[in-house]
């Protein structure tokens, strides 16, 4: 009775794994509707690097302290409660 239940567990898993991997598998841009407010990449060209480039461009960042500490703290506002709060 025991191994039913983990088994019907792992089951459930597995298909709530099957469904998060088969919705990234989208290939089409458009599949996934609406996009309203969300990033989409227009390049069709995917950009890859060996991690030894990427490494070595960090390194350099990091030795040469990029970016730089701001100069001024950036704006910020006070947030309207009563309207959040209605």
């Amino acid at each position: 009775m025991l191994i039913r239940h983990y088994m019907r567990r792992g089951l459930i898993l597995q298909c709530f794994l099957w469904l998060a991997y088969c919705h990234g598998m989208a290939s089409d841009a458009s599949a996934c509707e609406p996009l309203a407010g969300r990033f989409r990449n227009n390049e069709a060209e995917r950009v890859t690097h060996p991690l030894r480039t990427v490494l070595r461009w960090q390194w350099q960042r990091w030795r040469a302290q990029l970016p730089p500490p701001a100069e001024h703290a950036p704006p910020t506002s006070v947030p309207d409660l009563a309207r959040l709060h209605a």
